[in-house]
């Protein structure tokens, strides 16, 4: 499994049973479309989400769309993790984070989070990490996410 792991030396006299992988994730670039969509997608066991965040890439249109992220467990019922954040005319390099705890996700400008280390770890059962945009717009965006599995086959993948 791809991802970070920190490493002990050989004599070391730490547990190595507490080490701790974080793995990254890059979604696929697409276009905001009025739907519920699947970005990523939790098979094998579940995960615990340390950070997610999604980059404009090209700006989209200034359109009404607000955008709110939920986890849609194969089993079980769907969960907020963060409500809407307004999407209209974001430009190309602002960053919609998701804070984890069911408020409204943070909408960067020309200053990068000064509140990042706030964000809550959540942890995502086996189905999908949803986002939903409220209309339609051109622009494009993307969604990254650092998790640590729960599992020792727990796996993400972009949809």
């Amino acid at each position: 499994m791809a991802g970070w792991s920190f490493l002990r030396h050989r004599e070391s006299p730490y547990n190595t049973d507490l080490v701790r992988t974080w793995t990254h994730t890059r979604g696929i670039a697409y276009s905001p479309t009025a739907a519920t969509v699947a970005k990523f997608v939790v098979t094998g066991g579940d995960i615990m989400v340390h950070l997610m965040y999604g980059t404009i890439l090209t700006t989209l249109e200034a359109v009404a769309s607000n955008v709110s992220v939920t986890t849609n467990p194969t089993t079980g019922t769907t969960g907020t993790v963060a409500t809407t954040a307004e999407g209209n005319g974001l430009l190309a390099g602002n960053m919609i984070l998701v804070e984890g705890d069911g408020t409204a996700a943070i909408v960067s400008a020309t200053v990068k989070w000064s509140v990042l280390g706030t964000w809550v770890p959540w942890i995502v059962n086996i189905g999908d990490i949803e986002v939903i945009h409220a209309a339609a717009q051109t622009g494009s965006l993307r969604w990254d996410l650092f998790w640590e599995p729960l599992a020792s086959n727990s796996a993400v993948a972009a949809a």
